[in-house]
């Protein structure tokens, strides 16, 4: 399983399971590998899963993540991916750093 941005108390469950092949990932966190989801370090079909919870709407680039997220899935694999979605229409503006006014838009 290749568990990005974990939180903290499903990653340690997940890791005492001694049948899983778990590896945590991310950016800018304390993770097992960094990498960026936009070009992962791992071989085509490597993973039978993948978590990957609120991460994509903080990628600017999301359909590349997402291409990368394919590569490194086995065909037979199961990917969990959840955004938050609110509203008809996303709103995506990097320039407004405030974080008040990035929850407004």
């Amino acid at each position: 399983m290749l568990h990005f941005a974990p939180e903290p108390g499903l990653a340690m469950r997940l890791a005492r399971v001694p049948t899983l092949r778990y590896i945590t990932v991310d950016l800018t966190q304390p993770t097992m590998v960094r990498v960026d989801i936009i070009n992962l370090p791992f071989r085509d079909n490597e993973f039978d899963s993948i978590l990957c919870s609120h991460v994509l709407e903080h990628v600017p680039r999301d359909e590349q993540a997402m291409r990368e997220l394919y590569r490194v899935l086995k065909p037979s694999g199961v990917a969990v991916i959840l955004v938050p979605i609110k509203g008809k229409q996303t709103i995506e503006d990097p320039s407004i750093t405030d974080p008040i006014l990035r929850e407004r838009y």
